[in-house]
């Protein structure tokens, strides 16, 4: 994969490259972002050492375009892209979840027919496992495989934090609430 580009420069774009980088077969060079906050694209370009590119010039360069936006932002817009893009352009949309930066995230991904997954396993892998989907299951995805751990990750912070007020120190509440949580789930690992 020579040349990624990101349409979207927010929180998800941000978290994918940051964990991709660790994979020595990524360089900064290879990834370019847009959005329509041109001091985000500032920010991630500097941030991450990008290539200062301008968007039409990052666009014909790329090999593959990832939709970096989420579900709720302007869906007709982004179904549209395929068509402004061309028809003969790699597209990815790319949902990630919350432990993208820990290389141990699962991102839902919808490829167009010109994107192969065997092509691109290298690049999605580099920050986590992937699950290949059909476009209209990416909402759904998005509801249990992103929002859904986040209301885990509470529940867990706030048992810790109840046995914290009952008089346990933090780090034995810590260690007891991760016992409880995580030990049942280890045979079906």
């Amino acid at each position: 994969m020579a040349h990624i580009h990101f349409i979207g420069a927010g929180q998800m774009a941000e978290a994918i490259i940051r964990a991709a980088r660790v994979n020595p077969a990524l360089t900064d060079a290879q990834f370019s972002t847009e959005d329509i906050d041109a001091e985000r694209v500032a920010t991630l370009t500097h941030t991450y050492a990008l290539p200062a590119q301008t968007p039409d010039s990052a666009l014909e360069n790329a090999d593959l375009v990832v939709i970096a936006v989420r579900p709720q932002d302007d869906i007709p817009a982004v179904a549209q892209l395929t068509a402004l893009l061309g028809e003969t352009r790699a597209i990815a949309r790319l949902i990630p979840n919350t432990l993208t930066d820990t290389g141990y995230g699962y991102s839902g991904v919808t490829l167009n027919q010109h994107a192969q997954a065997e092509m691109l396993d290298g690049f999605f892998t580099a920050f986590g496992k992937v699950l290949y989907l059909e476009e209209r299951l990416i909402d759904v995805f998005t509801g249990f495989g992103v929002a859904g751990p986040n209301y885990i990750y509470y529940f867990i912070e706030s048992l810790t934090d109840a046995g914290v007020l009952a008089g346990l120190p933090r780090p034995l509440a810590t260690k007891v609430v991760r016992k409880i949580c995580w030990a049942p789930w280890k045979c079906c690992a």
